[in-house]
């Protein structure tokens, strides 16, 4: 009788296993896949692949299994083991949600049933139904492994047994799939965070990414770092060690949203920016510039047709083009010489006609070939008091604060 018993047993034994070969090969990935082992000692016991979570934020895989008692026969579980392959990196476990002891060794051989692996040595009660989660390092698919029980504390062949299941791969995903992350580099001349329109770009930036450098801000200020899988990435912005003619002002540069950040890979990643602020109070100068009453005079003349002027007609001509393509419409749009005459005569205690008035001069005296010996520190500078002016929402210190800088720039050398 307990011959036919063991038979029907190892029947049911055989039938499980090929009908999960017979699974694997049909599907090109099988999502799930169980296998009963046992005997009459250890009784029937159901192992169940579940599902694997890969976690791209800390670079883990979690793999999840159940293991069921199927049968009132046999002993308590003593212990269980999946196969795993001697180079995988076990970080942590849980048993019913709870964590479980990884030991200093995860992986060996069980001398019990002489499979490598990690061992769950939880002594699970005939009857029950546990989950099972294990964690490893990397991205990690599954194959089809397998694992081996062991029940009561009875050391002789029918207390072992063994069975196939889905287990964790032994080597890494290869994800064809790639991603990117980009942004832009701007100039966040009121310091809200956004790109704002009357704001410039920074280009000649120096993007790193894991503390290599991996692009520069192009011309709009705008970055792309492309042909990357899955994972997490620190992202640094780092101006310091960009194009060497952007040292000028990186003295100068103050960071509005933070210089590193993380990001999390999969899908892409957009809109990573970088904004600064210009510290314009206390930049270097030196050149040489033309005051105010200069560029007066020499409208004057062109004006009444009376008097000596050092700049020509056409040379003015050509300087108030400039200065209206320069960078903003608002401050200027200058239509005529009187217009730009009545700009620098403007005699408004008002601090945002006061720096009109420097910021004028300090543009003809640019196109002129004259101010700053750095041309972009001078370029940055005026871009900026024109993006004051337009956006408007400056106080009358910081206006007058820009205003008295742009006033140093046009007495220089006098």
């Amino acid at each position: 009788m307990n011959a036919i018993k063991n038979l029907l047993v190892m029947m049911v034994v055989v039938f499980s296993v090929l009908v999960g070969c017979e699974q694997a090969v049909s599907e090109e990935r099988p999502v799930k896949m169980s296998a009963v082992a046992g005997n009459e000692y250890i009784g029937l016991w159901d192992v169940s692949f579940l599902d694997v979570e890969y976690d791209a934020e800390n670079d883990v895989s979690i793999f999840r299994y159940s293991v069921s008692s199927v049968s009132e026969r046999g002993k308590d579980l003593s212990h269980w083991v999946l196969e795993l392959c001697d180079e995988a990196v076990v970080v942590g476990a849980k048993v019913n949600g709870e964590p479980y002891p990884i030991g200093s060794d995860p992986i060996h051989v069980d001398p019990t049933t002489q499979m490598l692996g990690f061992k769950f040595d939880d002594g699970q009660p005939l009857g029950s139904s546990w989950e099972y989660e294990i964690v490893l390092a990397g991205h990690l698919d599954i194959v089809d492994g397998q694992f081996s029980l062991k029940a009561g504390s009875n050391q002789n062949e029918l207390s072992v047994s063994y069975g196939s299941v889905q287990a964790p791969s032994c080597e890494p995903v290869v994800n064809e799939e790639k991603y990117s992350i980009s942004g832009v580099v701007f100039m966040d001349v009121n310091g809200n965070g956004l790109f704002d329109a009357g704001e410039f770009p920074i280009p000649g930036v120096q993007i790193l990414l894991n503390g290599s450098p991996a692009a520069l801000s192009g011309i709009d200020g705008s970055y792309l770092i492309d042909d990357l899988v899955a994972g997490s990435y620190e992202v640094v912005s780092y101006p310091a060690g960009g194009a060497p003619e952007l040292q000028a002002i990186v003295p100068y540069l103050i960071p509005v949203l933070p210089e590193s950040v993380q990001v999390v890979l999969g899908p892409s990643k957009s809109g990573v920016d970088f904004a600064y602020r210009l510290d314009y109070g206390d930049v270097l100068l030196s050149g040489e510039g033309r005051t105010i009453g200069f560029w007066k005079h020499q409208l004057s003349v062109i004006i009444s047709g009376k008097g000596k002027a050092q700049v020509s007609k056409a040379q003015i001509d050509a300087m108030i083009g400039q200065i209206n393509g320069f960078f903003l419409p608002d401050p200027f749009a200058i239509g005529s010489y009187k217009q730009a005459f009545e700009i620098l005569s403007n005699s408004s205690p008002v601090p945002v006609d006061l720096l009109k008035k420097q910021l004028l001069a300090a543009e003809f005296n640019k196109f002129y070939g004259l101010g700053l010996d750095s041309p972009l520190l001078m370029e940055v500078i005026l871009k900026y008091a024109e993006s004051m002016v337009y956006l408007g929402s400056f106080s009358g210190e910081e206006l007058l604060s820009m205003k008295d800088v742009l006033d140093a720039m046009n007495n220089l050398g006098h």
